[in-house]
């Protein structure tokens, strides 16, 4: 579950980093290219969110489960972008991180 909030976390960031008003808000410079690329990157981790519930016996209480990490990631996302705009993409970053060390303990987990 925990990947899967990471993982929608930076999915509606990339989403809300792909619109012009919001990424003013977020930056002080402009990143062109960034921006344009950051749309698709957002869908397409949105799209890979629901995989750590895959593994659930009972698909109706995953996809449950699936609605409710993606709630609490887009409130996570709508609160700092509301209150802190600017401490969104450090925010990004540290679940970037975050993210990356759940995965190697999933990938290795007696090794780690």
């Amino acid at each position: 579950m925990p990947i899967s909030l990471c993982l929608s976390f930076l999915a509606f960031f990339a989403l809300a980093f792909s619109m012009g008003r919001h990424r003013q808000q977020m930056t002080v410079r402009r990143l062109g290219a960034f921006g344009r690329f950051s749309a698709p990157a957002g869908w397409g981790l949105l799209l890979l969110s629901p995989l750590p519930f895959a593994l659930l016996p009972n698909e109706g209480i995953a996809l449950t489960e699936w609605f409710g990490v993606l709630t609490v990631a887009a409130t996570g996302v709508l609160l700092m972008l509301t209150y802190r705009p600017r401490a969104l993409p450090l925010a990004a970053a540290a679940v970037s991180v975050l993210l990356l060390i759940l995965a190697l303990l999933v990938v290795l987990p007696g090794r780690v």
